[in-house]
């Protein structure tokens, strides 16, 4: 969020001048604070930024002079960190529960030895292969740059023309999708 852009309601907006005020005040502390959660830069960066988009939309409501926006970005940025730890362990623990027999390009094993673990691991990762295959071309892509290519939510919205947001909502479709349709192959 560049505070020079500020959307402003009229010619001479205070609101948008209060937001730069509290922009150019603490995005520094909230952006090191919102680092010692997530541990990523750029999705420190973007924490911020979405607080104070989000204080912007709630300026109707919230003081954007008093001492109530200051908490406002501290707990909101508080909790979209704790949010995206929480899908990134999601994320590990399907991959782990899922992935970890199996490599999903070309049913490739990870592990050589018993012929008929050899055999399932194949068939799971087949399984998942028709998985991905069935998921709509956009989560198809997003989910393997992030698997094979480890590409962070960043890399991947760059190399596609979309925002980490969608990234990010495209991957929990896709992996959502995918526990629905491996589970359904379990049973």
């Amino acid at each position: 969020m560049n505070p020079d852009e500020l959307p402003v309601d009229g010619p001479d907006s205070g609101a948008a001048k209060a937001l730069k005020r509290l922009f150019e005040q603490h995005a520094a502390a909230l952006y090191r604070f919102a680092y010692r959660y997530v541990r990523s830069a750029e999705v420190a960066k973007d924490l911020v930024h979405e607080a104070y988009l989000r204080l912007w939309r709630q300026r109707s409501r919230v003081d954007l002079a008093g001492p109530t926006a200051r908490s406002y970005l501290h707990t909101t940025v508080r909790y979209q960190a704790l949010d995206h730890l929480r899908r990134l362990r999601i994320e590990d623990r399907w991959r782990q529960e899922y992935l970890a027999p199996a490599i999903l390009e070309h049913g490739a094993l990870l592990a050589e030895g018993d012929p008929e673990q050899d055999l399932a691991a194949k068939e799971i990762a087949q399984a998942i292969g028709r998985a991905v295959e069935s998921l709509p071309p956009r989560q198809q892509q997003v989910l393997l740059m992030r698997w094979h290519q480890r590409a962070s939510y960043d890399e991947i919205a760059v190399a596609l023309g979309i925002s980490p947001k969608t990234v990010g909502v495209h991957l929990t479709r896709g992996i959502q999708r995918l526990r629905e349709l491996l589970a359904q192959m379990r049973y």
